[in-house]
């Protein structure tokens, strides 16, 4: 690994977990640019910022690099409340109309972050389940902006709003192998459909969060699919070793395990470290 990478990963455990950096690393020449690019590129940002003010002041980047790393944390924050206005009003919104959301990834994991307004924001992505899936896109059809960008797949329909990217989710995931698919709808149906007694409130609103069992798994789903079909970054990592972590006391090892053998994804969470 090159001193560099050493250096970003020192920082990114610290900003992470709140631990002290190895100021050892950072004796030899700093390439601030390119840790700052790295961090720019793997959506890590907020959590590098973090790592970043535990280094001595003679250790960190110059008065150019640090006003950049401001710049973008503060874009970082302003788009963390915007997510969350906008979520408040769609989940209002289809709560009048008897239909009940649950948060899937997003939102719901950034609040286990030590800042959870400096994880860098995605979209948000809404569980509804196909029962009420048309309603709920009717209900939103007419809220939502019409930029031209509004779709609908086989897996969620998608619109604007407040010029954040909202999904309505009619499946929580999907795999093109009918096999697994198959084995990943009963898993839905189980925790999501059928297992309210699990669900968990987020922060302080009506708006539902998966059962934990559900999340340990299909966050690294997620991870997995978009590993295998088109890369991932490092804020996908944090946030699934992150979840692990936080719900290690509640989480059944035992189901898990079985859960990830179900969906065929056994050698890559060994693989993973796990």
């Amino acid at each position: 690994m090159k001193s560099v990478e050493k250096q970003f990963f020192s920082l990114l455990r610290a900003g992470l977990w709140d631990l002290d950096v190895d100021t050892s690393l950072f004796e030899e020449p700093i390439d601030w640019q390119t840790i700052l690019e790295m961090g720019r590129k793997q959506t890590v940002l907020g959590v590098l910022a973090d790592g970043i003010a535990k280094l001595p002041s003679e250790s960190r980047p110059s008065k150019k690099d640090t006003q950049w790393l401001q710049s973008q944390i503060f874009k970082i924050r302003k788009s963390h409340l915007l997510l969350n206005q906008t979520l408040k009003e769609v989940t209002e919104l289809l709560l009048d109309r008897g239909i009940r959301p649950v948060l899937l990834k997003g939102q719901g994991v950034a609040r286990l972050y030590r800042y959870p307004e400096q994880r860098q924001c995605g979209d948000i992505d809404l569980y509804i389940g196909e029962t009420l899936y048309t309603k709920a896109c009717e209900v939103v059809s007419a809220y939502g902006e019409k930029s031209g960008k509004e779709s609908e797949s086989q897996q969620h329909y998608h619109f604007n709003r407040n010029g954040v990217s909202v999904e309505l989710h009619r499946l929580a995931a999907y795999s093109l192998d009918p096999f697994v698919d198959k084995r990943l709808q009963c898993f839905v149906k189980l925790y999501l459909d059928n297992g309210y007694a699990g669900y968990e409130k987020y922060n302080w609103s009506n708006l539902l969060l998966p059962p934990v069992q559900f999340d340990a798994c299909y966050l690294f789903y997620h991870l997995a699919k978009h590993f295998l079909m088109e890369g991932i970054g490092l804020r996908q990592i944090c946030d699934w070793t992150l979840y692990l972590y936080t719900y290690a006391d509640k989480l059944d090892k035992e189901q898990l395990l079985k859960d990830i053998r179900s969906l065929g994804m056994l050698r890559l969470w060994e693989i993973l470290g796990v």
